[in-house]
């Protein structure tokens, strides 16, 4: 009898037929996911490149605007330099008030466009799925994973260790846009090792120094000075322009304050807000 025949020829037709159907599903479905993850990729780097332009031209305005003194120039300028190459080398974003509108944009951007794409892994890992494609589905949620992994937001972790706050410092302070950019330049600066933040008396979350391992000081405005101690007296020294700034400071018996004397006779003073004092000059001093 041939009919049986017949059956297993259709049969075998339809199943070859539904194989090249789901293979052409599968290959939709990698087509329409490979174009997501592209166009992701081609919108970040035009953001990135707006918010670039944005500081060029935040450097340029500073560059040229001859209504605030040199000093102030130059300190504007190196902060938006600093805060350029944090964003272009490490993804830090600007924690600059004049760049807050770029900032704000760019961040609403690619949060947009990463919604777009996490939803197209999504998606395509539920097209697998009904199609009995386990294998390819398991893939394109491990590459979903990469991908939130890769494009979470970048942070770095100074500033993060509760025990080393000192003394009632505010979650204000803490969080405050001088904090953020203090983080962002020890990250600039590669650097994780041991460091002592002083605030000034009366400016609570906005003039600060950073004594850093090595002979480093960050001021408030991101301009870099440098520390050293001679004949037992701790100096800080601060360029701006072709001027070098000396100051002295005294500090009480457990360095949680200071009293700063530069060379025009003008004092001021501080408290520590992050780090251990005893462990840093112990280190720093070899005593």
């Amino acid at each position: 009898m041939n009919i049986p025949i017949v059956h297993v020829s259709i049969l075998l037709g339809t199943l070859v037929l539904n194989q090249a159907l789901a293979a052409q599903d599968a290959d939709k479905i990698g087509e329409q996911l490979a174009t997501a993850v592209s166009t992701f990729g081609e919108t970040q780097t035009k953001i990135s490149e707006e918010l670039i332009s944005a500081i060029d031209k935040a450097l340029k305005r500073a560059e040229t605007n001859k209504k605030l003194s040199v000093e102030r120039r130059i300190e504007i300028v190196e902060e938006l330099q600093i805060a350029r190459k944090a964003f272009v080398e490490k993804d830090l974003m600007p924690e600059i008030k004049s760049l807050r509108a770029a900032t704000k944009n760019f961040e609403r951007k690619l949060n947009r466009a990463k919604s777009k794409c996490v939803s197209a892994y999504q998606d395509a890992a539920e097209r697998y799925g009904k199609a009995n494609d386990l294998e390819s589905a398991k893939r394109v949620l491990a590459e979903l994973e990469d991908f939130q992994e890769q494009n979470a937001d970048s942070e770095y972790d100074a500033l993060e260790n509760p025990a080393l706050w000192f003394g009632k410092v505010s979650d204000k302070v803490k969080n405050s846009d001088e904090m953020k950019r203090l983080k962002n330049q020890l990250s600039n600066l590669d650097y994780n090792g041991q460091f002592l933040v002083y605030q000034h008396d009366g400016r609570a979350g906005r003039q600060y120094h950073c004594l850093i391992s090595g002979g480093n000081v960050i001021r408030h405005r991101e301009g870099i000075s440098q520390w050293q101690v001679k004949d037992g007296v701790f100096y800080k020294t601060t360029r701006i322009g072709d001027k070098s700034w000396i100051t002295r400071w005294n500090f009480n018996a457990d360095q949680t304050r200071f009293e700063a004397i530069n060379q025009n006779s003008k004092t001021s003073k501080g408290v520590l807000i992050y780090g251990d004092p005893k462990e840093f000059f112990n280190k720093e001093l070899g005593r």
